[in-house]
């Protein structure tokens, strides 16, 4: 479930659900900041409704939506384009990778996150000189702006997901997935043509990955196929090793 923050200060949203997260909600909290913490980038797409936060720190590691592609996202809508937008990750990134999120208009990429004195200087740093969507140095006396609709989707081969509905349109017809087909394709989704091992899949989207199996994750995409039509060949079996989901542009 996620924290939500105190009136009365500047406010932040972390989307993460890893130890990274929570050291960003803690640094965020001691630099003065009203902080939110959301699971995943669909929670937080739809919290965009009622409030949108001053700033948003992403994990380059989220379940659904990768952090680059959400921060783009962010930035392409007017409502939340004014944001200021950190993305971070537990562990070192490729430099290409910390170039891709900052081309993506992330304002920093913290990769890995520094020593808690280092990251409490860069945030309240960051209050000092003033945030990007406000006119001058953030104040205690703002908190969350007015909420607007943001409605990230992904488009696709064919395939249109909306990640704050959670609706899947496949060659124009809808698809009635459950919450786990879902996230399942979204994960897909957002590691094209690349290979997936079934305990990656497992780690990644269930709940408990000790108690699950390999056979439950072949159920799964066996279910979700069942759902796409035309699409679910895109998605292929490498055996002995996992999935893999072969993208185009055509149905």
């Amino acid at each position: 479930m996620a924290k939500t923050p105190a009136a009365g200060r500047p406010s932040a949203a972390v989307v993460s659900s890893g130890p990274a997260g929570e050291r960003m909600l803690k640094a965020l909290e001691r630099a003065g900041f009203a902080a939110a913490s959301f699971p995943a980038a669909g929670p937080f797409i739809s919290s965009l409704a009622s409030a949108v936060p001053d700033l948003a720190a992403v994990d380059t590691e989220l379940p659904d939506l990768g952090g680059a592609d959400l921060a783009l996202a962010l930035r392409r809508n007017p409502p939340t384009a004014g944001v200021t937008l950190i993305i971070f990750s537990a562990a070192p990134r490729v430099p290409a990778e910390v170039v891709t999120g900052l081309d993506s208009g992330a304002d920093d990429y913290l990769s890995p996150l520094p020593p808690p004195e280092e990251l409490d200087a860069r945030l309240r740093n960051l209050l000092e000189r003033g945030l990007r969507g406000r006119a001058g140095p953030a104040s205690a006396g703002d908190s969350m702006r007015q909420g607007v609709p943001v409605p990230p989707v992904i488009r696709a081969g064919g395939l249109e997901v909306d990640l704050s509905a959670r609706t899947v349109t496949a060659c124009g017809k809808a698809a009635d997935l459950t919450s786990l087909e879902f996230d399942l394709l979204v994960f897909f989704l957002n590691h094209p043509n690349r290979v997936i091992a079934r305990g990656t899949l497992m780690e990644a989207l269930w709940k408990d990955p000790a108690s699950a199996s390999q056979r439950a994750v072949d159920k799964r995409v066996e279910a979700l196929r069942a759902k796409l039509g035309g699409f679910a060949a895109r998605i292929e079996t490498v055996f002995g090793m996992g999935y893999l989901l072969r993208l185009n542009d055509e149905c």
